[in-house]
């Protein structure tokens, strides 16, 4: 399946995204620092990144403009707690945005939604330019190696 970067400076919310994308086999890298964030993309071979742009009290739109550098068709979806950040052109460069508290549902319609398009854009990629996941420094959250998740409306009457 699909391999998401999730970057939020908030553990509980990084959590339970992370969780409820590896219930759906998504191989989920999740970090809230953003100097770690320049390495995943360089050695996992991301196909999605889900951000927010507010990090550690800063607004971090450059660092949205420094991933389309790296990979221009590498989809982000960004999470915010500020639904003006709709009016902002630099949410342009994303492939949607979701205000935080919103429904996990609606996360994954997104994420379905955008990872088709990911995929029919990757034809030119560089090979080179990207190391083996295995030389990742990091461990990614998957179905297999994360905690059972907590319980939420998104996992009521699920048997695991």
């Amino acid at each position: 399946m699909a391999n998401i970067l999730l970057l939020d400076d908030k553990p509980g919310v990084r959590r339970i995204l992370a969780e409820e994308l590896a219930f759906q086999n998504y191989t989920v890298f999740s970090t809230g620092e953003i100097s770690l964030v320049h390495e995943v993309i360089r050695y996992s071979n991301l196909d999605l990144v889900i951000m927010d742009p507010f990090v550690k009290g800063q607004h971090r739109w450059d660092l949205l403009l420094e991933i389309k550098q790296w990979d221009p068709y590498l989809p982000v979806i960004l999470v915010t707690e500020f639904p003006n950040y709709r009016r902002d052109p630099r949410s342009a460069l994303s492939a949607g945005l979701l205000v935080k508290s919103f429904d996990l549902e609606d996360l994954l319609r997104k994420i379905a939604e955008v990872l088709p398009r990911k995929q029919a854009c990757t034809f030119g990629e560089d090979p080179d330019r990207r190391a083996a996941p295995e030389a990742a420094p990091f461990l990614p959250q998957t179905a297999a190696n994360i905690a059972p998740p907590l319980f939420s409306a998104a996992h009521a009457g699920r048997t695991h």
